[in-house]
């Protein structure tokens, strides 16, 4: 069995991951394609009785969250989403960021750490994966977020 990224990260943040009202799509539980679903277009599809809890981010803020989806393909799960609470960042951030060619995106994002629990990462199963701090470069994929608190 692997480590539960989402558990994890919610539970850093103090957030239950149950929430039938928010996430009834997902049959109430929150996950990483439930959280991208909340932040950028739940409101076109789901009549809801709670207000939006997650948000888009231009950019990684301490406490933020990255995130990218689960990718299917003919039924079946070709790659599972993943999530990570972001806890350092530079102090300057430039906002022509998503524009720069991938290698000067990297060394900005080699910057960023990110704290997670996974052992697929380029890691080796050894108890290590809970909570480690890792770089951002590992997040850098074309369908990645930065997500943050609504309210």
């Amino acid at each position: 069995l692997g480590s539960d990224c989402i558990g994890f990260v919610l539970w850093c943040l103090g957030v239950d991951r149950y929430q039938p009202k928010l996430f009834s799509w997902y049959d109430g539980w929150c996950n990483t394609d439930s959280i991208i679903m909340d932040a950028t277009f739940a409101d076109k599809y789901v009549q809801r009785e709670k207000p939006r809890m997650w948000k888009l981010l231009s950019k990684p803020e301490v406490g933020s969250l990255v995130i990218y989806p689960s990718i299917w393909k003919d039924g079946k799960m070709v790659r599972m989403g993943h999530v990570g609470l972001v806890v350092e960042v530079p102090a300057e951030w430039p906002a022509d960021f998503h524009t720069w060619p991938a290698k000067a995106r990297r060394e900005l994002l080699k910057l960023v750490k990110v704290i997670d629990c996974n052992a697929s990462l380029s890691r080796k199963l050894s108890g290590k994966a809970i909570g480690q701090i890792t770089a951002a470069t590992l997040w850098d994929k074309p369908d990645a977020v930065w997500v943050g608190w609504a309210g």
